[in-house]
């Protein structure tokens, strides 16, 4: 059984995170993988960013995988978290955007022109997305020795 961290935004959404977090940790679960949700562990610390991503990153670094929520690039500890993971060969998995899924369920009952123009609107949109990750991974690998030095 394959070990599977969740990730995703939490700061500034905790109430909805929370439920993000759990909703994605009983689907993980149903596909026998072992979850580890990093809203349930223990923090017993001063409550601080530095802090809460100590505890998260060292439980990820006991994982085989990691499991990306939808809007996991509005979050500089996610990004951080994907960065680590894809840098010592965890495997990652990537939520289904909710707005690919809505494309996906319009297209069904959707006239082909309607769907082609959702198409269209979605590869720009994507293109935009891919824009804004590389700079959030530039900006991570920037400050990634800093981050090991936390870990330590």
């Amino acid at each position: 059984m394959k070990t599977i961290y969740i990730s995703g935004k939490v700061t500034g959404k905790e109430d909805e995170a929370f439920k993000e977090f759990q909703d994605a940790e009983i689907l993980l679960d149903m596909f026998d993988y072992k979850v580890i949700n990093p809203l349930k562990l223990k923090h017993n610390h001063d409550k601080s960013w530095e802090s809460y991503m100590k505890v998260c990153l060292k439980a990820l670094l006991k994982c085989d995988c990691i499991y990306m929520l939808d809007g996991y690039y509005h979050s500089r500890g996610a990004m951080l978290e994907l960065y680590i993971a894809q840098s010592i060969g965890i495997e990652v998995h990537y939520q289904p955007r909710k707005k690919t899924l809505d494309n996906l369920a319009n297209a069904i009952f959707c006239k082909p022109d309607n769907m082609i123009a959702g198409l269209k609107w979605q590869q720009k949109q994507d293109k935009q997305q891919i824009k804004d990750l590389k700079d959030r991974l530039d900006f991570v690998s920037k400050s990634s020795e800093k981050v090991f030095q936390l870990i330590d």
